[in-house]
């Protein structure tokens, strides 16, 4: 009992000079070592992380300074290695570990393998290059996706928690987009078309006239009778008009017919209304972070590379494509709190027109921007319009300038077109 109660008082003034470690409840501990020997630093780690340390005879004497509260045992290892620059080399899969010095000439290094099972190794490779230590290196093979690291033992298994930590699944987000389309166009047509004026040969009783030609129908100027072989005109005075765009909403046909002149004209005035909705309801899902893209386009044919040969009989072009339509792309961002940061650049293009060689002129809108949503909710993107208005007027000359009385001789055609592009989205995240 005597020599018990001698060693705890010799314990209890070897604390008191060194330092001390204080068990906490949770598994935790409080240490405060000062001045105290590595050799008795590392026996009362042995003792509350069940390893067995062995270090160089020139280590024992290492003097420690070391004060930390509430840390695991292996946390408390990690400190005391970091802050005296030194490691370990465990003794293959037993719990003997070596401790050393960095300093070494030739520190002992060890290899490892590690797997990957969400992200890419090549990844992992780049974020992992700035943590090794010197002389450590890492490659990543893409064939199974692991990361080979030879470096210190004590950094290998520091890099391997942040893999495990970095290796995880990626959340993933529905992206669900309602696109309306809105196409209102109006248009006023009001004028006359002269078609063709012409002069009626004389006939009598269907005989030949003066010129020879047989008049088959005296009610159409359709009919074309023929002389020999040759076909010939059965009026003896033909004008031709130039004949503007077909219109078919308040279209009136008429025809003058006084003596052997007529006229055949038209007579219209109209007002064309057009409402049109077009609604598309895409949805995709996507990883965090990652970009996705939305395409409801057409492809507008052209020739390119057209080359012609000096005899300028043969002529070669390639037929290539413009996409005309809307392309939308999206880029989620989870943050930890459930929301979601979502970039959005939707694109709209219409065709205006064409070069003098064929390529379509294309008008583009694009609108980029950056929000934050909660899951599940929905913002709206609006103000892509696109508004187009043009006065088409075809009139004869002085005559068509006349007050009024001009529209006899002239037609004016008013178009009038609006897009309205409007986009909701939502984004909800998928557990």
């Amino acid at each position: 009992m005597k020599k018990f109660l001698a060693l705890f008082v010799a314990v209890l003034m070897m604390m008191s000079q060194t330092g001390f470690a204080q068990i906490e409840s949770r598994g935790l501990i409080s240490i405060d070592f000062q001045g105290t020997t590595l050799y008795t630093v590392l026996n009362v780690l042995s003792m509350k992380t069940g390893r067995k340390f062995v270090t160089d005879a020139d280590l024992l004497n290492k003097r420690i300074v070391l004060t930390l509260k509430d840390v695991t045992p292996d946390e408390a290892l990690s400190a005391l290695l970091d802050t005296y620059d030194l490691y370990y080399v465990r003794q293959g899969d037993t719990q003997i570990y070596v401790i050393k010095s960095k300093s070494d000439v030739s520190p002992i290094t060890v290899s490892k393998v590690i797997f990957c099972n969400y992200t890419t190794a090549a990844d992992l490779e780049r974020v992992l290059q700035a943590r090794l230590t010197r002389g450590g290196k890492i490659t990543s093979d893409v064939r199974t996706n692991s990361v080979i690291i030879t470096d210190l033992a004590d950094s290998i298994d520091k890099m391997e928690h942040l893999i495990r930590a970095l290796d995880v699944p990626t959340p993933q987000v529905l992206i669900e987009s309602r696109i309306v389309d809105v196409n209102l166009s109006n248009q006023l047509t009001l004028g006359t078309q002269i078609e063709n004026i012409y002069r009626m040969p004389k006939v009598v009783n269907g005989a030949v006239n003066s010129n020879g030609y047989v008049w088959t129908d005296p009610f159409s100027i359709l009919g074309v009778p023929t002389l020999g072989n040759e076909i010939r005109p059965n009026v003896e005075y033909s004008q031709i008009m130039s004949l503007l765009p077909s219109i078919g909403l308040g279209r009136m046909n008429a025809s003058i017919m006084a003596g052997d002149w007529n006229i055949l004209g038209s007579i219209f005035a109209g007002i064309e209304d057009k409402n049109g909705k077009v609604l598309t309801n895409p949805k995709i899902i996507v990883l965090n972070n990652q970009e996705a893209t939305i395409d409801i386009v057409e492809e507008v044919p052209y020739q390119s590379d057209r080359t012609v040969a000096s005899d300028a009989a043969t002529v070669t072009a390639t037929t290539a494509f413009k996409q005309v339509g809307l392309k939308m792309k999206v880029r989620p961002q989870i943050n930890r709190d459930g929301t979601i940061i979502l970039q959005v650049e939707p694109e709209q293009s219409f065709r205006t027109g064409e070069s003098i060689d064929g390529t379509p002129v294309i008008n583009t809108s694009k609108v980029k921007t950056i929000m934050m949503l909660r899951s599940g909710e929905t913002a709206v993107i609006g103000g892509l319009i696109r508004e187009t208005e043009t006065k088409t007027e075809n009139k004869v000359p002085l005559l068509g300038d006349i007050p009024i009385l001009g529209y006899l001789f002239k037609n004016v055609v008013k178009n009038k077109a609006r897009h309205e592009l409007t986009i909701f989205i939502s984004a909800k995240i998928i557990n």
